[in-house]
């Protein structure tokens, strides 16, 4: 490990998860506990072998703060618990210095890719409709799921947000590879 640099190990390591994580949603619709949960520990393992206590709790409050963020969409079932894992496995590596990054570029991608599917399948409008539905009532009921626009229900359009998570991660070292990955 001489030659390589922290961040890009790091970099390599919120990539690698992501993408892994991405391909598994989008085959099963599901990200695997065994990849998310080990990662997790191998990410703040890896920052704490490498910046020592101060790596440790660098990627630690990575991931408390996705889970502060993230954590409330859960509950009102906008996305699954794969996907909070899966961003908390990516954050584990990427730490304080590129968590939000990865996290704004996943949320950024998903949007898009939201509309491109919702414009493919013709349901634009609606798609609209509902945002503002569930804008709505995350004001009247901040942290209760909408009675049907939820992912559990099986008529609703549901986007494998794993996807968005990878790509978020490989647009984050694109982005980022003129300074340190």
């Amino acid at each position: 490990m001489h030659g390589l640099s922290h961040p890009l190990l790091y970099a390599t390591g919120f990539t690698l998860v992501g993408v892994i994580g991405g391909a598994c949603d989008l085959r099963t619709r599901r990200v695997p506990n065994w990849l998310t949960f080990p990662s997790i520990v191998l990410g703040i393992a890896l920052h704490g072998t490498l910046d020592g206590w101060h790596g440790a709790a660098n990627a630690l409050i990575a991931c408390g703060l996705i889970l502060l963020i993230m954590f409330p969409v859960a509950l009102r079932r906008g996305m699954g618990m794969g996907d909070i894992k899966l961003l908390l496995a990516t954050s584990a590596f990427a730490g304080t210095q590129k968590f939000l990054m990865v996290l704004a570029a996943s949320i950024l991608i998903a949007g898009i890719l939201a509309i491109a599917v919702s414009i493919r399948k013709h349901y634009l409008k609606t798609a609209i409709r509902n945002a503002f539905v569930l804008l709505r009532h995350a004001a009247e009921q901040p942290l209760t799921p909408h009675p049907e626009l939820n992912i559990d229900n099986p008529t609703a359009h549901h986007l494998p947000f794993g996807v968005a998570v990878a790509l978020g991660c490989i647009l984050t070292v694109v982005l980022t590879i003129g300074g340190q990955a």
